[in-house]
C-alpha cells in the first residue's frame, strides 16, 4: 500500500516534533509518495533553513503526477 503524508506530518517530522521512524511505523513502513498539494503547500509555506529540507524531500519523495 502506498502512504502519504497531509502537510501537518511532515511539517511536524521537519520541525523535529515527529520522529520519521514513528511516523513511518504508523503506515506500515509502506512506500512514501508526496501529494503534489502537500508539496506545494510545503514549498509555500518554507522560510529559511526550512526552504532546503523541503526541497530536499520534495527531490526524495517526488511528487505523483494526477491523472491526465
Amino acid at each position: 500500500m502506498i502512504a502519504f503524508f497531509d502537510t501537518n506530518v511532515h511539517i511536524d517530522i521537519l520541525s523535529g516534533n515527529l520522529a520519521l521512524d514513528v511516523a513511518l511505523q504508523a503506515v506500515g513502513g509502506g512506500p512514501i509518495r508526496l501529494s503534489p498539494v502537500v508539496a506545494s503547500e510545503l514549498l509555500r509555506g518554507a522560510r529559511g533553513r526550512a526552504v532546503s529540507q523541503v526541497e530536499t524531500l520534495v527531490e526524495h519523495l517526488r511528487p505523483i503526477e494526477p491523472p491526465s
